[in-house]
């Protein structure tokens, strides 16, 4: 499947929030000798919250695609957070728009239940991932006891191999938005994931709770 960028022209309408949420600033363990000052972030859509480093910036895009054949149905919603501008996560509703191309987001999708996730070490490479054959797949719970599926390795997305790439999949029970991805590859430097970001990124998974 060749992989584009969604379309502009087909977008219905774009609700973007560019202000940080209020939220109170905590002190988070990072390790035994250092810590280091967080914010909590909530999430009414997706109906999460997670900390996140003090001197990031996150915003929330949410954005409606029409129904090819019929411009009046809203077919498809997807809800990004981006962090200092950069998508890291990336929620969908109903199925892929084929017309407006496909990106990494539009996995999310494909999380419709607990057992996806429960297996997905098992079956992603039958899904033409973007992951090759040397990727690091596992299965965990984070520290509020959410299963969540991670890949890790060398991502190729529209031509680019980006590595150190991390990517994360989770389901969202009672959600319209019942799957979630997060991933890093947007904050590659020169092809590769700085360490840093890798493990900002993965403390902020192992924090996502359900709200």
């Amino acid at each position: 499947m060749e992989l584009k960028a969604p379309a502009e022209e087909i977008q219905n309408s774009v609700n973007q929030n560019d202000k940080q949420d209020t939220a109170a600033k905590i002190d988070i363990n990072e390790t035994d000798a250092s810590r280091e000052e967080k914010q909590i972030f909530n999430d009414e859509i997706l109906g999460i919250q997670f900390t996140y480093p003090d001197d990031w910036t996150i915003t929330t895009e949410l954005v409606d695609y029409n129904n090819a054949k019929n411009t009046d149905e809203i077919y498809q919603k997807i809800y990004t957070l981006k962090i200092n501008d950069n998508d890291f996560l990336v929620s969908q509703t109903a199925g892929e728009m084929t017309d407006r191309g496909a990106f990494w987001g539009d996995w999310a999708s494909r999380i419709k239940s607990a057992d996806y996730i429960s297996n997905f070490c098992d079956t992603y490479q039958t899904e033409n991932f973007a992951y090759g054959e040397n990727a690091r797949c596992e299965v965990l719970k984070n520290n509020n006891n959410i299963e969540i599926a991670r890949l890790h390795g060398s991502a190729q997305w529209f031509g680019d191999v980006i590595s150190n790439n991390d990517s994360y999949f989770i389901y969202n029970p009672d959600n319209d938005f019942y799957g979630i991805i997060i991933d890093t590859q947007n904050f590659a430097d020169n092809g590769v994931v700085p360490q840093s970001i890798s493990k900002q990124i993965n403390d902020l998974v192992m924090s996502l709770k359900f709200e």
